[in-house]
């Protein structure tokens, strides 16, 4: 990189605003993906040792 590339960048900073908007988004989608997961395994769970009950029921 340029020095002149640089300070041009510098003297062009933007606020981030519409960037911290876009990292709570990501941060909420992230924390509802691992609660669904986890509820989703454990419902999996479950449900597969009830059926594997059954399966040796008769």
């Amino acid at each position: 990189m340029e020095v002149d590339e640089v300070r041009k960048g510098f003297n062009n900073l933007q606020d981030n605003k519409k960037d911290l908007l876009l990292y709570y988004e990501a941060k909420t989608r992230q924390v509802s993906d691992w609660l669904v997961g986890m509820n989703g395994r454990r419902l999996y769970n479950f449900l597969s040792e009830r059926e594997e009950e059954y399966k040796y029921a008769d």
